[in-house]
């Protein structure tokens, strides 16, 4: 039977990280196991924001500690993860000011580049945006957004040069269970035996909680974004934007096109994550488009 020190179950992003960080800190026998392709649940699915705004100490920290791999990933993990350094604006209605004013201040005081800056100030760093309904706007001139499958691949990359295994297109079928303590793992390809098993299943992961007997009280839902052509009107945005005036994101997505997505508030479609429709509904696309060109209506 095989063995290993530890088995990672999923490799996305998380898993991909995991993994690495592990065999970094020196375990020798790490195997990455993933039922089908690299990135091929959320994580290629991602439009891959790197932001710090969030109300959320902890969250703050961790995506600040993220900013900087993001930023100098090459020198820090090696390869190239597509990040691109746009800058990530956040577009405030009324009637919050004061929350988002408390957000801000925390992220200062935990040493993130943020600030809060005038209509003018966006102005001259997106002239054709209409901010007719917007109160507050903050801005982080270092942020931007990754490509999802290279880092991922980046990731796994490193980690098989420091030795760690990956098994993908091989599916994970029960964990070997004894006396409460897990044993081992039981994949389509034979059983691993192990102490020690990472849940990074993503969507799956209330699966793999089954079978250790635990509850992960995740909720799978449907979310849809939509890439639009925007090469005839200027290009995309010149900056990635969560705007919860309009609720919706958006950030460009190479020269000519722009992604984007449903922000907050928003309906939830709960799925089951081997089977849901995977295309946009035309409400969606008419809905989505007539937000994004009220706010760049050039």
């Amino acid at each position: 039977m095989q063995t290993a020190d530890v088995v990672v179950i999923g490799a996305g992003i998380n898993g991909a990280a995991i993994a690495y960080n592990l065999a970094k800190r020196g375990l020798k026998n790490v195997v990455l196991v993933e039922k089908h392709l690299l990135a091929s649940g959320g994580t290629g699915r991602s439009a891959a924001f790197l932001r710090q705004h969030y109300s959320n100490e902890e969250l703050v920290r961790m995506a600040k500690r993220s900013v900087e791999i993001f930023r100098n990933f090459d020198d820090m993990i090696g390869g190239d993860c597509g990040y691109v350094q746009c800058g990530w604006v956040f577009l405030v209605p009324e009637g919050v000011a004061e929350a988002f004013m408390g957000n801000v201040a925390m992220q200062q005081r935990l040493g993130v580049d943020t600030r809060e800056i005038s209509k003018e100030e966006l102005k001259e760093l997106e002239p054709r945006v209409n901010l007719a309904d917007v109160d507050r706007i903050c801005y982080e001139k270092t942020t931007g957004y990754a490509n999802p499958h290279d880092s991922t691949y980046c990731y796994v990359q490193r980690f098989r040069e420091l030795g760690g295994t990956l098994m993908h297109m091989t599916p994970v079928q029960g964990l070997m269970i004894e006396n409460g303590a897990v044993k081992g793992v039981r994949t389509s390809r034979g059983d691993i035996a192990t102490g020690v098993v990472i849940n990074a299943a993503g969507p799956w992961a209330h699966i793999v909680g089954q079978w250790a007997g635990l509850d992960v009280p995740i909720q799978v839902t449907r979310e849809t974004e939509i890439i639009l052509e925007t090469a005839d009107v200027d290009g995309p945005p010149r900056l990635a934007f969560s705007d919860m005036a309009k609720a919706i994101y958006y950030r460009p997505d190479g020269g000519t096109r722009t992604l984007l997505g449903r922000g907050f508030p928003k309906p939830y479609e709960f799925v089951d994550p081997d089977h849901f429709k995977d295309q946009a509904d035309i409400d969606f696309l008419d809905d989505m488009s007539r937000r994004f060109i009220e706010r760049f209506p050039g």
